[in-house]
C-alpha cells in the first residue's frame, strides 16, 4: 500500500461520553472537532505510517487512527517493564532496594551506565530511574534479565492488553531482524498510561512513584531534542515516555490539566525522514495541549479564563 493509500484509509472516530464540568457543550464540541480535522491533517503530511489514540478522561472523546495495528514502540516498551517492577514490589515479590549488577556486555545506544565500571551494582529502584529518564538501554536490559520477558508479557494479558508483546532486548538488531520485535497498539498503550492515572493496578505509593519517574525530564536539560515537550510550556503537568529507532518515532504521554487530563500515543514508523517523525509528535502534542488546556478554563458561557 503506498503512504497516499495509507493516509487515504484512516478513520476518524470521536465517541463523546458524559459532558464536560462547567464547559458550554456546543464550544467543546466545536473545539474537539477542530482538534480531529488538525490531527487528520496533520498525519496526512507524514511520510509513514502513523498510527493515534487520543483520549479526553473528563468527556471520553477519542480519536483514533489505525489504533488497533501493531507498530514497533522503541523506547516506549519501557513502561511495562516498570510497570511490571512496581506490580511486583507491591506483591511483596522484590524490593526495590535491593541492588543488581549490570549486564557484563555492555549495549549502550542511551544512557550512560555503558561508561561505568563492570563492577558497579545499582538498586532496582535506581535502574527503573535511568531506564525511565535516560531511556537507559543497559539499564533496561538489566531489569528485563532480572523480571523476564515472559513475566512482562503475563502481566500486561493480566491487565487486558494482549497486543503488547516485550520479545527482545534493548539494542538485540538480531533478534529484531528475526522478527521478535517490541511492539504494542496505539489503544493499548494509551490504556496503560490511563491506568497509571487513575491509580487502578498497583498500590497508590507504586502509582505515584511511576508517575514522578515519568515527570522527569533530564534529556531536555542536556540538550537531547524532547520533540513531545518541545512546544509545550516549561511548566506544562505533562509525563511521557517516548521511543526511537532508524525510521520508527514513538511516544506515549499523559496530559495532566487539572480539570482536563487527557492521554495520547502517537506511533510513526517507516519514516522517509526521521525528523518528519520528530515534527509530527511536537506539532500533534502542541494542537492536544492549546485544545485541552483551553477546555479546562473554559466557563459554561464559553469564555476561557486564566
Amino acid at each position: 500500500m503506498s503512504v497516499r493509500a495509507f493516509v487515504g484509509s484512516l478513520v476518524f472516530v470521536v465517541a463523546v461520553g458524559s459532558p464536560a464540568l462547567a464547559a458550554d457543550p456546543e464550544a467543546e464540541r466545536l473545539l474537539l472537532d477542530r482538534l480531529r480535522a488538525t490531527v487528520e491533517a496533520r498525519v496526512a503530511r507524514c511520510d509513514g505510517l502513523v498510527g493515534v489514540y487520543v483520549e479526553d478522561l473528563t468527556s471520553g472523546a477519542t480519536i483514533a487512527i489505525h489504533a488497533e495495528r501493531l507498530f514497533p514502540v522503541a523506547s516506549v516498551i519501557k513502561l511495562p517493564i516498570l510497570w511490571e517492577l512496581f506490580a511486583r514490589a507491591d506483591e511483596g515479590k522484590l524490593d526495590l532496594g535491593s541492588r543488581l549488577r549490570l549486564p557484563e556486555q555492555r549495549v549502550g545506544g542511551g544512557g550512560s551506565l555503558e561508561h561505568l565500571s563492570r563492577e558497579a551494582e545499582l538498586s532496582l529502584r535506581d535502574l527503573a530511574l535511568f531506564m525511565t529518564t535516560e531511556s537507559d538501554n543497559d539499564a533496561t536490559n538489566a531489569l528485563i534479565d532480572y523480571l523476564g520477558l515472559d513475566a512482562v508479557n503475563a502481566r500486561m494479558d493480566a491487565l487486558g492488553f494482549p497486543q503488547t508483546r516485550l520479545r527482545r532486548r534493548m539494542m538485540d538488531v538480531g533478534a529484531a531482524h528475526a522478527g521478535r520485535e517490541n511492539v504494542s497498539t496505539p489503544r493499548e498503550m494509551a490504556r496503560l498510561m490511563k491506568l497509571l492515572h487513575a491509580g487502578s493496578g498497583l498500590s497508590a505509593r507504586s502509582a505515584e512513584e511511576m508517575r514522578s519517574l515519568l515527570g522527569l525530564r533530564p534529556r531536555v536539560a542536556l540538550g537531547e531534542r524532547e520533540p513531545f515537550l518541545e512546544q509545550l510550556p516549561a511548566d506544562a503537568p505533562v509525563l511521557e515516555k517516548p521511543g526511537s529507532l532508524d525510521g520508527v518515532r514513538t511516544v506515549v504521554a499523559l496530559g495532566r490539566l487539572p480539570k482536563r487530563p487527557y492521554v495520547v500515543t502517537i506511533f510513526a514508523t517507516a519514516l522517509a525522514r526521521d525528523g518528519d517523525g520528530d515534527d509530527l509528535i511536537a506539532d500533534l502534542s502542541a494542537a492536544l495541549y492549546s485544545t485541552f488546556d483551553r477546555l479546562a478554563r473554559m466557563t459554561a458561557s464559553g469564555r476561557v479564563l486564566d
